[in-house]
């Protein structure tokens, strides 16, 4: 009996990756092993997951159990695109789902939110890795969340007759570009046959200059990001002293704004939840050091004193409490080049917003937002600290109140996707 690698094999060469890619990703094979190790050291061994991390990321899943295949597959690489495809997780029955991320991050945020859901972690785009996940999960179908676009992962489903779908699909001008510098060939291929259930008309016009084809079946959806979570509720403040939030932050940003908001010696309470909660540790130093005592932080159970200025909320999974009882928003990724990140989401809380410039990945939504008036953008952390500091509270309700209507202007958006997916509501 031929095993599922060796019809992989048997088959790739007409319908695999390109040359350089195969070639590519065989040179990088060690690299590749090398991430695994480092990402399952770095964040599933916190979480008792490393081995089980290690072994699905190469390939080796034990799903034995037959009533957890054919079922509908989701693929949801991290935690903003496990976050991005919530209302849909939560629209299809959990016994017909299984989650695959590629991340431990990713996985505790779903497990989070869907604990009923079955979860793995999808295999790097190896022919031998891909063809054994396929072989023991045996997906009926595949949704792909927003940019995953694996050739291999991608060439084994299309030669099993696996369809595969991209919902929210989105392509940036930057990654667009970086493609076709080499790669658009690769990726053309990889995309035959593959639906893209695009969140803009600019998205799906970029999926089909990345396809090099307009016949591609890039359709115009919406974007899920507008939709709330279904368990979506009211809980209690977690913190009792009200505070400015800089939400999604990254690297050197928690710097420049907290060095921005000491130095302005406000009164009030700055609240950073950074992008990567487990940089905790290195952040909560740094921090430290610029205010001159120990930064108080959430996931240690601590509350913000009254004395405090600064206040480290590196937890996963509550951004969305910390965007309800917020005074105002500053959502980060944006003062370095990192594209940004979901302005949705504190606009649905009907929060007063500010952000960077580098918001190319949300295009789209930055001008909704900007020309609702419901949105400031800034240069520096200086100018956002001083924004946040100058809203006095009507303000604050006037910008809130525009861009909760934003947010709530497309309310059909879940339905048009179940209906595009063929899942009965």
């Amino acid at each position: 009996m031929t095993s599922p690698i060796a019809k992989a094999e048997s088959s790739s060469r007409q319908s695999g990756p390109p040359l350089r890619y195969r070639v590519g990703i065989r040179l990088l094979t060690p690299l590749l092993f090398a991430w695994v190790v480092v990402i399952a050291w770095r964040q599933a061994r916190p979480r008792k997951d490393a081995k089980r991390f290690v072994l699905h990321r190469l390939g080796y899943h034990t799903i034995v159990d037959s009533s957890l295949q054919r079922r509908r597959w989701i693929h949801a690489a991290s935690v903003g695109e496990v976050l991005t495809a919530l209302p849909l997780i939560q629209a299809v029955h959990p016994e017909g789902l299984l989650v695959t991320t590629a991340t431990a991050t990713g996985a505790a945020v779903l497990a989070q939110h869907a604990p009923d859901v079955a979860h793995c972690y999808l295999p790097v785009d190896r022919r031998a890795a891909v063809a054994r996940f396929l072989a023991a999960a045996k997906p009926r179908c595949g949704w792909i969340v927003e940019t995953e676009i694996w050739p291999w992962l991608f060439a084994i489903a299309r030669q099993q007759g696996l369809p595969l779908s991209i919902v929210n699909a989105r392509l940036s001008e930057r990654t667009l570009q970086g493609a076709q510098r080499g790669l658009a060939p690769v990726y053309a291929q990889a995309l035959r046959g593959v639906r893209v259930l695009a969140r803009s008309d600019v998205d799906a016009e970029r999926y089909r200059s990345l396809a090099r084809s307009s016949s591609i079946n890039a359709t115009t959806i919406g974007d899920l990001k507008q939709v709330p979570a279904l368990d979506a509720h009211t809980a209690a403040a977690p913190l009792d002293r009200p505070y400015m939030l800089a939400a999604s932050t990254h690297d050197d940003e928690e710097t420049q704004l907290a060095t921005a908001w000491l130095k302005r010696e406000a009164t009030g309470l700055l609240v950073i939840a950074p992008r990567h909660p487990e940089r905790g540790d290195r952040l909560a130093h740094t921090l430290s050091s610029l205010t001159g005592h120990r930064i108080r932080r959430r996931s240690r159970g601590e509350s913000a004193s009254s004395a405090d200025k600064i206040y480290l909320a590196d937890t996963l999974g509550e951004l969305n409490l910390w965007y309800a009882h917020a005074q105002a928003v500053f959502v980060g990724g944006s003062l370095i080049p990192r594209g940004g990140h979901n302005l949705m989401e504190p606009a649905r809380a009907a929060r007063a917003i500010v952000t960077g410039m580098h918001t190319e990945n949300f295009t789209e939504t930055v001008i909704a937002l900007g020309n609702a008036k419901a949105l400031q953008q800034v240069v520096s952390a200086d100018a956002a600290v001083q924004w946040l500091l100058s809203l006095d509270d009507a303000e604050r309700g006037e910008r809130g109140a525009r861009a909760h209507r934003v947010a709530m202007a497309d309310s059909d958006v879940l339905q048009r996707y179940l209906d595009a997916l063929g899942v009965d509501s």
